[in-house]
């Protein structure tokens, strides 16, 4: 059943003043009528009265006129009856006139009500079809309107009194709502998570002024069902005030339109407009430098703080070491605290932060509702945990760099002020951003390790043509004085000693000029795919033992005891020549910088694996230099002061590696170095 709505009274009003105006026309008519029939009748009694009136005074002046003529009192008596039986004849002539007029009146009176109250039954019946038929329009409006109000996709509602009771609503305006039940409640009360927004105010401000208000685009928070959060929609409407029949305002007509369609679109394109100005101003200030430092510090930087309060840059070696690039705060003091906290418990490949997570998986971690606490590692103490406090994150998330296949760094975003909160656009901001930046901090450690190669280059050729003409010098004067021996024909003349000693110098240098060609040749294969391993039984102490004694002439020129400490028997299956490899580097290593001091070789097993260590007594490493002197053409001494081209130690790493086993060292400046190798008594059949 549709609802009755209000019929429009001043409709009512005109189809009733109209019967009124006909019939004011109808009693004006029928006196008008009235008083000319009495006018008629009055002047007719006027007429004959007059006319017996002169009758009688004509009489009266013939009788007169006898009596002054001498009549006698027979005749004047006779005279007398005669006059008196005329004006008894008169009189009875004026009261028939008059009987005769008053009926006349009369019947002209009845004809005279009869016609009124006929043209007023007429009247009445037509002004009473016509109100009729404005009821049965009235009707049909009304329904037709009440079905229009039922079926307008706008939401629509009337409310009655200053307390604006609903009276009616539609339901579009009981789907936006809710579908509560609102008749006969107050606004107030129906809709409650109205309160502190503008709405209650307009509409006491409109009840009391009687002036319509027009919004546009104002946002509402409603509650769209029982247990629901609110939603917040934006509305163009109209509170229109409904005047009753004293002229004052009796209720409010709501009519709302809803906007936020295309509020939340043109919002989109605005935000899209804004995210790609902003990623083409960070395309552009991520391109304009390749200087690794510069590029991470403008990356932690460009999301300030459109994007973030705080915004960090960590990077991974291959190593797996996580390090902390940049660092970004619009806050200078909790950027600090940002620092500290990095300081007091740095990440690890396998912690729980986000960070080590998103470098394990290379997917994006996003925590909209967050705090720091819920991000970071348990902390390490008291003072910690309140600096993580102090920083007060809510929002979060983490993006991976990825390049050429792989995560070369995380950007983290954080939001700390109230009221902010990450969306799934804002992640998809955050990762377009970084694979931008992924690109451009590529391409700043591509450059940086080109300059670094083409450095390492310029040195490798200014020590290696140092240390290739090195052992080419001493062969090429002994072979100068034995070729000039035998242009003279002096070599019978050579004591046998002194020429074996030529000879045996030769032999070194010539082993010394090809184990640095070797050490080029195995650069070339273990980076590249030439590099394979031939698995066969080898008896550790039998390698060891040749090894040292390739050395023990050199050990006994510089004075340096040589000492071997391995088990009788240490089997294992290994590459032989390469495990030969790795001993005749790390003995000549000590050779070299154990400055003369005892050099001890020793070899155990503890059934699964071999565990070797080369340690010297010489010059030591620096704690800073202990990892590095494992990469390639990486040095912890002048080359001045000690020959080489810095490869040793990077191919034992390799084969150990390959081997499956593991290289470190322990050592203290001026107290030696310590080498440890351990390999798996079971070798690998490949790299």
């Amino acid at each position: 059943m549709l609802p009755k709505l209000p019929r429009p009274k001043p409709e009512r009003q005109q189809t009733d003043r109209s019967l009124y105006v006909e019939r004011q026309k109808t009693d004006q008519e029928f006196g008008r009528r009235e008083a000319s029939i009495v006018k008629d009748a009055d002047a007719g009694v006027r007429e004959a009265r007059g006319r017996a009136d002169e009758a009688l005074d004509e009489a009266r002046e013939q009788a007169d006129g006898t009596l002054e003529g001498g009549s006698s009192w027979e005749h004047l008596r006779a005279l007398g009856q005669e006059r008196t039986q005329q004006a008894a004849a008169l009189h009875q002539e004026r009261l028939t006139v008059d009987e005769k007029l008053l009926s006349e009146r009369q019947e002209r009176m009845q004809a005279l009500v009869n016609l009124f109250l006929r043209e007023r039954q007429q009247t009445d019946e037509r002004l009473l079809t016509e109100l009729g038929r404005a009821d049965a329009t009235l009707t049909a409006r009304d329904d037709f309107m009440g079905m229009v109000f039922m079926q307008l996709p706008m939401p629509i509602c009337l409310t009655r009194g200053s307390d604006h009771v609903f009276e009616l609503a539609n339901p579009s305006y009981l789907r936006l709502v809710g579908k509560r039940e609102l008749a006969g409640q107050s606004i107030r009360r129906a809709l409650p998570e109205l309160e502190g927004q503008p709405f209650f105010e307009l509409m006491d401000r409109v009840f009391a002024s009687g002036e319509a208000f027009h919004g546009n685009e104002m946002p509402a928070r409603l509650h769209m069902g029982e247990g629901e959060l609110t939603e917040e929609r934006f509305f163009n409407f109209v509170y229109q005030p409904l005047l009753g029949l004293d002229g004052k305002v009796d209720g409010i007509v709501t009519f709302a339109f809803e906007v936020t369609e295309q509020i939340r679109a043109r919002q989109k394109l605005q935000e899209a407009e804004r995210r790609a100005r902003f990623l083409g101003e960070a395309s552009a200030l991520l391109g304009a430098s390749l200087e690794l430092t510069l590029t991470l510090n403008r990356l932690a930087s460009l999301a300030l703080p459109s994007l973030a309060d705080f915004c960090v840059v960590d990077v991974a070696d291959d190593e797996r070491r996580i390090t902390r690039a940049a660092t970004a705060h619009i806050d200078a003091v909790k950027e600090n605290l940002l620092r500290e906290l990095d300081r007091r418990q740095p990440m690890t490949w396998d912690s729980s932060h986000p960070v080590p997570r998103v470098f394990r998986t290379g997917q994006s971690e996003f925590l909209p509702e967050t705090t720091h606490e819920a991000i970071a590692a348990r902390p390490q103490d008291a003072e910690h945990a309140t600096l993580m406090r102090q920083l007060g994150v809510r929002s979060y998330m983490a993006v991976p760099m990825l390049a050429r296949g792989r995560t070369i760094g995380v950007l983290s975003f954080g939001l700390t002020e109230p009221g902010r909160r990450y969306t799934t656009d804002d992640l998809l901001l955050a990762q377009e951003l970084a694979e931008r930046a992924a690109h451009a901090v590529d391409n700043a450690r591509l450059y940086s390790e080109a300059q670094q190669a083409i450095r390492i280059r310029d040195e490798f050729l200014s020590i290696a043509s140092h240390e290739l003409r090195t052992p080419l010098t001493p062969i090429q004067l002994h072979l100068q004085s034995l070729t000039q021996d035998a242009r003279e024909e002096r070599t019978d003349k050579l004591d046998s000693s002194k020429l074996r000693r030529k000879l045996e110098t030769l032999g070194r240098q010539v082993h010394r000029l090809k184990l640095l060609v070797y050490g080029l040749l195995d650069v070339s294969r273990l980076s590249g795919h030439d590099f394979k391993l031939e698995i066969e039984r080898v008896d550790l102490l039998e390698l060891i033992s040749e090894v040292t004694a390739r050395f023990r002439a050199e050990a006994e020129q510089t004075k340096t005891p040589l000492e071997v400490n391995v088990p009788a028997s240490l089997i294992g299956e290994w590459d032989r020549i390469r495990v030969d490899q790795i001993m005749t580097n790390l003995v000549s290593n000590a050779l070299k910088f154990g400055k003369g001091k005892p050099v001890t070789v020793s070899a155990t097993s503890d059934g699964e694996s071999a565990l070797i260590q080369v340690r010297d007594l010489g010059i030591g490493i620096a704690p800073e230099d202990q990892e590095r002197i494992f990469q390639r053409f990486e040095r912890a001494v002048p080359t001045r002061h000690f020959g080489g081209f810095g490869l040793g130690l990077w191919i034992v790493r390799q084969i150990v590696e390959a081997l499956g086993g593991t290289i470190c060292v322990e050592s203290e400046l001026g107290r030696g170095a310590t080498f440890t190798v351990e390999l798996p008594l079971q070798a690998r059949r490949a790299r």
